[in-house]
């Protein structure tokens, strides 16, 4: 099991938290596998910019170009939409150069 870390934006961000998406459509340049964890933070596409808000889901299935999907990209049904915790919060600040001052001061 893997966790990755994702931007998600806002339409769809908004559908996972509510529950009427369960799934995702995405590059598979991560070798995306039933068990992994997808912590999805919430991004403003238009603005270019994160706002607050993450979840984590568990992968139960993926779907690859072997059953119709364009070569290189996945379908992946999810479920156990919970809120991400603050450490995984920290880590995708981190691995995205936005880590605060407060936290950077830490290490």
């Amino acid at each position: 099991m893997k966790k990755h870390f994702l931007k998600c934006w806002l339409e769809e961000f908004d559908a996972i938290v509510a529950g009427k998406k369960r799934f995702d459509l995405r590059k598979n340049d991560r070798d995306y596998q039933v068990g992994d964890v997808l912590i999805l933070a919430k991004y403003d596409q238009y603005k270019k910019k994160f706002l607050p808000g993450y979840v984590a889901v568990e992968v139960t299935y993926v779907v690859d170009s072997k059953f119709g999907m364009k070569d290189g990209y996945c379908a992946m049904s999810f479920t156990g939409v919970a809120q991400a915790t603050q450490e995984m919060k920290d880590y995708y600040l981190l691995m995205i150069g936005l880590a605060t001052n407060a936290h950077a001061s830490k290490n």
